[in-house]
């Protein structure tokens, strides 16, 4: 079975609108590990005004779910990131301290709003780059502009800014018309990573097995591991090995 990475997801308990409990965490990891996945970035919300756990919080619960996954699931590894809502002092933010990289790496999981207009992504991209950091946008497929213009979402990833879509959307849990786009950009090679998004038992579950099938059934297996595995492990996976060298 291929080593499936979830490059984005909020299963890490006590900090957002996740799982609140440790025990839940660890319910939702092995759905994960029981559909192949194999490593999980844990990327909680930081959100003025909405989502601001201290760091320090957010470090030590990812520190105690990784001791309890060791001993339960010790070959899933677990990395730690946030998603980080985009507001003009971002930059700032991040390098405050109060947010989160991708595990310690220069790439940063960036939200923008729904409604953000094309000048606005792109102004803040470029802010982000010049400041040394790798964006990867956070569900692409949500942004109105990026769904009305492909040709953005090229613009976007020649610039350099990796293109993360929701597992969920992918699928068509979102609707016909967010499956067809992501289906698109497929096609069109504008994809680098998947994420669940998973949040609970409940609500918006993990489903990155169902993804996997679909993604292979309608482009083949290669493409299925080129997104799911091979790019995660040539990109943030190599920076972090990178910092140990």
């Amino acid at each position: 079975m291929p080593e499936f990475f979830d490059m984005h997801c909020h299963l890490l308990f006590g900090v957002d609108d996740g799982p609140k409990q440790l025990e839940e965490t660890l319910t939702l990891l092995r759905q994960e590990y029981d559909a192949g996945v194999r490593t999980v970035y844990l990327t909680p919300h930081y959100r003025k005004n909405m989502f601001e756990c201290p760091a320090d919080t957010v470090q030590a619960n990812f520190d105690a779910l990784r001791d309890r996954v060791k001993q339960e699931l010790p070959d899933l590894k677990l990395r730690l990131g946030c998603e980080i809502h985009v507001y003009m002092d971002t930059v700032e933010e991040i390098k405050n301290g109060r947010c989160h990289t991708m595990a310690g790496t220069e790439f940063v999981l960036l939200e923008f709003p729904e409604a953000a207009e094309k000048k606005y992504i792109l102004e803040r991209c470029h802010a982000v780059m010049n400041k040394g950091y790798a964006p990867i946008m956070a569900h692409a497929e949500r942004c109105g502009a990026i769904r009305k213009d492909t040709e953005l979402l090229r613009r976007l990833v020649d610039m350099g800014v990796y293109i993360q879509m929701s597992a969920g959307s992918i699928i068509g849990e979102e609707g016909f018309f967010w499956k067809q786009f992501c289906k698109k950009a497929m096609q069109q090679d504008l994809l680098h990573f998947v994420g669940s998004d998973a949040h609970g038992l409940k609500e918006r579950k993990v489903n990155i097995g169902k993804c996997a099938a679909y993604i292979e059934k309608i482009m083949g297996a290669d493409y299925r591991d080129q997104i799911m595995r091979v790019n995660p492990m040539e990109t943030v996976e190599r920076s972090i090995a990178n910092r140990y060298e």
